[in-house]
């Protein structure tokens, strides 16, 4: 996670950040907390991936 997040987010410490904060992309979840589980863990991955396909 924190490999496919740093280059969007810059730092190690920027993905930290954004990953203890709720994020509007996944119904207001906290990333860290939703990544406990497979199927939170695959939405996590699903949204960062959503992002960088939007991106290029």
């Amino acid at each position: 996670m924190l490999q496919l997040a740093q280059p969007i987010l810059g730092s190690r410490g920027s993905v930290f950040k954004w990953m203890e904060e709720p994020n509007t992309y996944i119904d207001n979840q906290v990333p860290i907390e939703l990544i406990n589980t497979d199927a939170g863990a695959a939405r996590v991955v699903a949204y960062i991936e959503a992002y960088i396909a939007n991106e290029r």
